[in-house]
């Protein structure tokens, strides 16, 4: 009887896709993301990707991108800095998927500093859950 549940939990396991390899394992995230980008409390939010380590640098623009690459600050998390009328700064950190395409994103990114971007996503308790992250101009 153990033999035919192991068998099957493995049946389960192999017919919802979690065999796949590891690119191909975050597809399933990525369209349930797409999905919840259906609730009216999606925003699009503008600013520059930073560090939660460094997230009170005084002029974010200004960061540069390998900073982002220390083990210290890649541990602490990503999210943006967005800046503000009177000009201050304020840091929304995003969700585990967020951080992931940031990550993405900085390993493909030629700038230099400047990370200015894109997010869609929904905004609860100061963490961005984010649908979309994409490069952007100032």
């Amino acid at each position: 009887m153990t033999r035919l549940i192991i068998s099957a939990a493995a049946l389960v396991f192999i017919l919802s896709g979690c065999s796949q390899n590891d690119n191909s394992s975050s597809k399933p995230a990525v369209k349930k993301v797409t999905e919840s980008a259906k609730s009216e409390n999606v925003t699009e939010f503008k600013g520059v990707l930073i560090d939660e380590d460094c997230s009170d640098f005084e002029d974010p623009p200004l960061h540069e991108t390998s900073c982002m690459f220390m083990e210290e600050c890649r541990d602490s998390g990503y999210g943006i800095d967005i800046k503000q009328d009177d000009g201050s700064w304020v840091y929304y950190e995003f969700d585990d998927y967020g951080k992931e395409l940031a990550w993405e994103y900085l390993n493909s990114t030629d700038r230099l500093d400047g990370l200015y971007i894109t997010v869609t996503g929904e905004l609860s308790g100061g963490i961005i859950k984010v649908n979309e992250l994409k490069e952007t101009q100032e």
